[in-house]
């Protein structure tokens, strides 16, 4: 087994731009059945939109730290984006990623790749994300690097959970439903022709019960609900969402996003706190967890 190249930890890529397109945030927005106008008119991006520009660059981290051999075992495990500004449909961004961490465990390797993207004629930081992706049963041999930490209250996150809608900070709920077409839709909108996503039968062949939703697109039906419910309908006012994908979805479910505030930090800092929580509606399963979103005050 080859072991990760941990040398090229902490190597920035090279920048590349890409274009805020309305037509493409549009399409970004049908392809999660998103509601939300300002979207849906091409005013703004669908924030989860912006993970597709630095798609290439999160990969050239990947490819150069993770032996090719390994690239099938990789599970995306928590993704986290902070928008220090919003996603303006027109604006040329310039983006670029760099691998912050390796770090081995008994049950294999996780690989943490931070990326920037900035707006290219004013050079202001626009959007950070963490990507955390988890190689299983792939021994990487040596840790380096910080993982990246959430920064989620664990402890007071569960017991709110646990309270669900009869906690006293409970917000919101919004339920939504995965088409039968909707991975393939998600994947002509965001570029992602993973085959678990679209492919039946290769899905079946590595162990999953069929096809399953793209966790990018079952992160922004928690984007746009947390919208909806937190923000008034105006995406400027999102200023982050950071999720772990604790299970798969497939075509043809229901999901029920909640959203209950964390009050132990209502007099800090420009933004409230929110926990969030997805759960599949036929089994009570939870898909999105230790979560949070962070909304302008």
């Amino acid at each position: 087994m080859t072991a990760f190249n941990i040398s090229k930890i902490g190597e920035p890529t090279e920048f590349s731009t890409a274009l805020l397109e309305p037509d493409a945030g549009i399409a970004y927005a049908k392809a999660t059945n998103d509601p939300t106008a300002l979207h849906l008119d091409g005013t703004f991006m669908p924030p989860i939109y912006g993970v597709v520009p630095v798609w290439e660059k999160v990969f050239e981290v990947v490819s150069g730290v993770v032996p090719e051999e390994h690239f099938f075992s990789v599970v995306h495990g928590e993704q986290d984006m902070i928008f220090h500004k919003p996603l303006k449909s027109g604006i040329e961004l310039k983006s670029r990623a760099i691998g912050q961490s390796v770090a081995v465990k008994e049950s294999g390797t996780t690989l943490v790749v931070k990326s920037e993207s900035f707006d290219n004629s004013t050079e202001d930081l626009i959007l950070e994300q963490y990507f955390t992706m988890f190689f299983r049963g792939v021994d990487g041999e040596l840790s380096v690097g910080e993982p990246h930490d959430m920064g989620i209250n664990l402890e007071l996150y569960k017991q709110e959970m646990s309270m669900g809608d009869q906690s006293k900070n409970f917000v919101a709920k919004v339920q939504t439903h995965f088409d039968d077409d909707q991975t393939f839709r998600y994947a002509q909108a965001s570029g992602d022709f993973m085959p678990i996503h679209i492919d039946e039968e290769f899905a079946k062949s590595v162990g999953l019960p069929g096809m399953i939703i793209h966790g990018l697109c079952t992160m922004a039906t928690a984007s746009w609900a947390a919208i909806d419910q937190l923000c008034s309908g105006d995406p400027a006012k999102l200023a982050r969402i950071a999720v772990r994908f604790s299970k798969p979805l497939r075509p043809g479910d229901d999901l029920v996003n909640m959203f209950i505030k964390d009050d132990s930090l209502e007099n800090e800092g420009a933004c409230s706190t929110y926990f969030l929580s997805s759960n599949r509606v036929s089994d009570g399963e939870t898909i999105l967890t230790n979560a949070l979103v962070e909304v302008m005050k």
